[in-house]
């Protein structure tokens, strides 16, 4: 199971608190995805699931709507200058980007119980897939840092691939005990009963149990976030490329491209 979920030569091979991150960063995802069954539900809820009056083609329609519109707001918290921002400030924006993605798991279950909101049928997922912007562009930082603050023998390089991969097997892991636990406190304790009544006390149990486990959730990133002993990377304008004036240049092509 060691080398499944280290890396190879831990502890030795990263930073020193790699262990203490891992611990407390596994603890908020497995409550996170706890929390992304109960949204899931108000999800199919509003998608019109059991509900005989809407069609296939209505909840195709609303799911490429909100995706479409997720999709242009993601791109615009995308571009160069925010992302240099996010992997500046990695602590930040590591916190900041779960706490928005709880808001939108949040929103979607408002969404089942006000679905005569519209804003919040599309908010939802806008926030999650800027927090997940947010998030891709700190955790390279991240892993940079646990890669070169190991103590390596003389000559030995960091091998970023392989920490990489751990952190993807320890995410799937967390993925795979959140889910299961979801699907028990589903069918366990919030209940899955037919009906607009049974529906509407289901919301509403799904809705207090969201708002426990992400207290849980964010409590862990506060730990995880505050184990990380990595600092502010400086933003140097005389050692960056020189960027374009062109924006989709900048956005879609790597810095110095073609040199």
């Amino acid at each position: 199971l060691i080398s499944v979920f280290a890396p190879e030569g831990w502890p030795e091979s990263v930073a020193p608190e790699y262990g203490r991150y891992q611990l407390w960063d596994t603890i908020q995802q497995v409550t996170f995805f706890v929390n992304t069954v109960i949204s899931k539900q108000a999800v199919m809820k509003f998608h019109g699931v059991g509900n005989p009056s809407k069609t296939p083609a209505e909840a195709t329609a609303l799911e490429m709507g909100r995706g479409l519109l997720a999709t242009v707001i993601g791109m615009l918290v995308a571009t160069p200058h925010f992302t240099d921002l996010y992997r500046a400030l990695p602590r930040i924006f590591r916190m900041s980007a779960e706490v928005i993605n709880a808001v939108g798991h949040f929103v979607e279950i408002l969404a089942a119980i006000f679905s005569q909101i519209i804003a919040f049928l599309y908010l939802g997922p806008a926030l999650c897939l800027v927090a997940g912007t947010m998030s891709g562009a700190v955790r390279s930082v991240i892993l940079q840092h646990f890669a070169k603050g190991g103590s390596l023998p003389p000559g030995a390089s960091p091998d970023f691939g392989d920490i990489s991969l751990k952190e993807s097997n320890q995410d799937k892991a967390g993925k795979i005990v959140g889910l299961l636990v979801g699907v028990v406190l589903l069918f366990g304790f919030i209940g899955i009963g037919s009906g607009a009544k049974a529906e509407a006390a289901s919301l509403q149990s799904s809705l207090q149990w969201f708002l426990v486990l992400t207290v849980v959730h964010l409590l862990g990133n506060v730990q995880a976030v505050r184990q990380l002993e990595i600092k502010q990377i400086p933003t140097s304008t005389e050692e960056a490329p020189k960027r374009s004036a062109h924006l989709l240049r900048e956005m879609f092509l790597p810095k110095g491209y073609p040199e």
